[in-house]
């Protein structure tokens, strides 16, 4: 599967955790998964674990 592919599954799997409140579809990441967030250049960047990411978007779609 090319990185096209793999990232609007991910966008329309995000969209539906968003509307329906399911996340099981985005927990599938590995034990080494790991998010970064680049807001400015000049500032360093934010990092965050799987299971820091996991619990953000539970809380996210809580919301």
């Amino acid at each position: 599967m090319n990185f096209e592919k793999v990232h609007d599954q991910i966008i329309l799997d995000w969209h539906d955790a968003m509307q329906t409140g399911e996340t099981s579809k985005l927990e599938r990441m590995t034990d080494s998964y790991f998010v970064t967030f680049f807001y400015e250049s000049s500032e360093k960047p934010l990092f965050f674990t799987k299971d820091e990411a996991l619990i953000g978007m539970q809380q996210s779609v809580d919301e």
